[in-house]
């Protein structure tokens, strides 16, 4: 009798050998890390930049730590902006370790964080395909793998200044771990996964719903559903899989701000609201694309009845808890939708087994129309390619439309910085910026909060909240009037020097700020890059602003 947890499938493709199949994987994982090495050592700005450069300053607070050449007035600014930050409760591993490689090199690296990220990402490549080979047979099984490794979204985030890679690798190396306990049941094996599952909550605790999802929903699969809620192994897998997360939060003083962190992440509210559902979708196109969503959702029904189809189900049942848990987060961040990756990468599967059923039966049409398509390719690139002058401009020209399509390809807005690093006019501005306000405390707008300027200018900048900020509130319904808010904000920042607006083009999202800004404050400096209002000085005509 086959064991549940075996493939399904008939030998029926070359890709059964092992060495050709090994042959693939390490082409597929040499390549895609390769491809994370472009550009490795420029400034990030890919991303998430606000959240990355978060992780940025806490790595640099490790990295002054103890390190008698750092001037006091960087300290200061570091220190500055540590107490400025919301409350993260995670366990910093990311940061320590970049800033622990930058000790050794003897300066600080950012561009460590890429590289840890990347080798992190391809760990998760890795459990991902040992997971896929349980429930797949071998070529759509490196299909999954490859989906994973090359979405444009999955380039970018296996990048990015954060603990999300390494919390993917240990969630998916967790979901393998319950695969293998469950195919043969022993306290050594729960043991095992628990601490793995422990470790994969303590680096980031979004990671809780998939792996619970998957332990319970196997355990259901072996035992049904009353033995399997009744069984000790669930009471033990949950009590120790938390406890290093639990232990952390009381040891570090974080676990006084847990509530507070759930009472931002969640509000029963916004389920009312279709601006809610509308954003959720929108994030989910920002991450792997409408065409691959869709196909991911046929593709649930077209796994085997058994143990395949309840593990894409647990692992869709944990995505959608966890989205719902954290309402207020993810129709805004789109990083908060890492998970669904894997989720989408297995659930594409059985798809991309049909798809080359297909092709095989027509493989002439389709190599006349790869050949069409490769033709107009070269004669394309020379007019459209990255060494078009004004490639970059172009598609910055038709955003709107670039970014309905990249949705539904899966090709993430940010994509583009990672073709055509833009982060050398960044650090320009960033440094003129500071020669121009020193080390005064100043207010920044752009659509990063001012982090990243911030973090490369060695500014004291507080974060004047985006248009998208504004509008979460509406949706929350708090009416803010942003006159109000700064008069308000201006007081209890002790009255900052300056305000920066570091991005046109989100400053004009801001009409009632920018007419009280021109109307109260003189401008002492205006490029075509920035523009500095003078806060020192009131316009004689303007008087004391009324919220």
């Amino acid at each position: 009798m086959d064991h549940p947890f075996t493939s399904p499938y008939k030998r029926r493709s070359f890709l059964e050998d092992f060495r050709i199949r090994t042959l693939v994987l390490c082409l597929l994982f040499l390549t895609a890390f390769g491809v994370r090495l472009y550009h490795i050592t420029e400034p990030t700005f890919e991303f998430n930049p606000t959240r990355e450069y978060a992780s940025a300053f806490f790595a640099r607070s490790f990295y002054y730590k103890n390190l008698d050449t750092v001037p006091q007035w960087k300290r200061d600014v570091v220190n500055f902006h540590l107490k400025q930050k919301d409350v993260i409760v995670e366990f910093w591993i990311m940061e320590r370790l970049v800033s622990f490689a930058s000790r050794i090199m003897g300066g600080e690296y950012l561009w460590f964080s890429k590289l840890f990220s990347s080798l992190f990402w391809m760990g998760g490549g890795v459990f991902l395909y040992l997971i896929a080979r349980r429930i797949l047979p071998p070529g759509e099984a490196l299909f999954s793998t490859a989906f994973y490794l090359f979405l444009p979204y999955s380039i970018s985030a296996s990048r990015s200044f954060m603990p999300d890679p390494l919390m993917l690798m240990m969630l998916l190396g967790s979901v393998y771990g319950i695969l293998r306990y469950h195919e043969r049941p022993s306290i050594q094996r729960l043991l095992i996964i628990s601490v793995v599952s422990g470790l994969a909550i303590l680096v980031k605790p979004m990671g809780v719903f998939l792996i619970f999802a998957v332990f319970a929903g196997s355990a259901v699969h072996r035992e049904g559903t009353w033995k399997a809620l009744i069984n000790r192994n669930l009471v033990v897998f949950g009590l120790i899989s938390i406890l290093p997360f639990t232990v952390y939060t009381l040891a570090s003083g974080f676990s006084r701000h847990i509530g507070e962190a759930f009472e931002t992440s969640f509000n029963p509210a916004i389920f009312l609201y279709p601006e809610f559902w509308a954003d959720w979708f929108v994030m989910i196109g920002r991450v792997v694309g409408y065409i691959a969503f869709a196909g991911a959702l046929a593709g649930i029904f077209m796994f085997q009845r058994g143990f395949p189809r309840t593990l894409i189900a647990a692992l869709w049942a944990g995505y959608l808890a966890f989205c719902l848990a954290f309402n207020t987060r993810i129709n805004i961040h789109d990083y908060y939708h890492m998970q669904l990756i894997p989720v989408v990468a297995l659930s594409l599967g059985p798809v991309s087994g049909l798809v080359f059923k297909h092709m095989k039966r027509h493989i002439k049409a389709y190599v006349a129309a790869g050949a069409i398509i490769s033709v107009i390719a070269v004669v394309l690139i020379p007019v459209v390619g990255p060494g078009a002058a004004n490639w970059r401009d172009t598609v910055m020209e038709h955003k709107d439309e670039m970014k309905l399509l990249g949705a539904i390809v899966g090709v993430n807005p940010q994509f583009i910085d990672f073709l055509s690093p833009d982060s050398e006019k960044k650090m320009r501005i960033a440094k003129e910026i500071s020669g121009i306000v020193g080390h005064a405390e100043i207010i920044i707008l752009d659509s990063n909060f001012g982090i990243p300027i911030s973090f490369l200018g060695d500014l004291k900048a507080y974060s004047w909240q985006t248009d998208e900020v504004f509008k979460l509130y509406k949706l929350q319904g708090r009416q803010v009037s942003p006159v109000g808010f700064f008069n308000k904000l201006y007081k209890r920042w002790n009255y900052p020097e300056y305000f920066v607006i570091s991005e046109f083009a989100e400053f004009e999202k801001h009409a009632e700020l920018r007419e009280f800004l021109n109307r109260t404050f003189p401008v002492l400096v205006r490029t075509d890059d920035y523009m500095i209002y003078d806060l020192r000085k009131r316009k004689a005509s303007a008087g004391q602003a009324s919220p």
